[in-house]
């Protein structure tokens, strides 16, 4: 018997990322896939004389910060969508965790939220959607 499909979806406090969860949610319910939700939490950038203390402390704001927003995000599914979704919470470069987790997950499709940002944006700073879709193995959904 095959295993069900798994769903990785990407998410953190965007507009964009509130659509592709209520996509993926959409897709596993549609599915009866596996879904699981992965947010990533940058490192917190180091600037010379911060002392190393502080820097643990922006850490740790940034990793409860994003354990909010995970467990908002199933309490949200669990109530309003009747889904229950697993939750992932990474530190690093969003790009590669995204795609890390869809790895080690063995996900079959990744959903992430578009930035929008306009061609200047993407040609200057890249996008993290963009990043995904072009290393990804497996399909993956950008939702606007």
């Amino acid at each position: 018997m095959k295993r069900p499909y798994t769903i990785l979806v990407a998410v953190d406090q965007s507009e964009n990322a509130k659509r592709a969860l209520k996509t993926a949610i959409w897709l596993a319910k549609s599915t009866g896939a596996r879904l699981i939700a992965v947010h990533v939490v940058p490192p917190p950038p180091v600037a010379e004389g911060v002392a190393p203390t502080t820097l643990e402390r922006l850490e740790k704001a940034y990793l409860s910060m994003g354990s909010r927003i995970l467990a908002d995000l199933a309490w949200e599914a669990g109530t309003k969508h009747g889904f229950k979704i697993e939750t992932l919470l990474e530190t690093g470069d969003a790009r590669e965790k995204i795609l890390a987790a869809a790895k080690e997950n063995s996900a079959d499709i990744i959903v992430i939220g578009s930035r929008g940002m306009g061609r200047i944006g993407r040609l200057l700073l890249g996008s993290v959607s963009q990043s995904v879709v072009q290393n990804a193995r497996i399909p993956v959904l950008v939702v606007k």
